[in-house]
């Protein structure tokens, strides 16, 4: 009964940046062959006075 259960399709990517800040700028990019119709992501990002954060998920659909 192998072929009654779904498999698990995608495979989960997590890209997360930290950093301390000292009055610079940070430019975080990835690149990825993509099919819009299946891939999705997700993109978050927080800072104080003192450091930033970066969180990017991406679930890529593979057969």
């Amino acid at each position: 009964m192998s072929g009654a259960v779904p498999q698990w399709l995608y495979k989960i990517l997590i890209l997360v940046s930290i950093g301390e800040k000292h009055s610079q700028d940070m430019m975080v990019t990835c690149r990825f062959l993509w099919d819009a119709e299946k891939d999705r992501y997700s993109n978050y990002s927080m800072e104080n006075t003192y450091v930033f954060g970066i969180a990017q998920c991406f679930g890529i659909y593979y057969e």
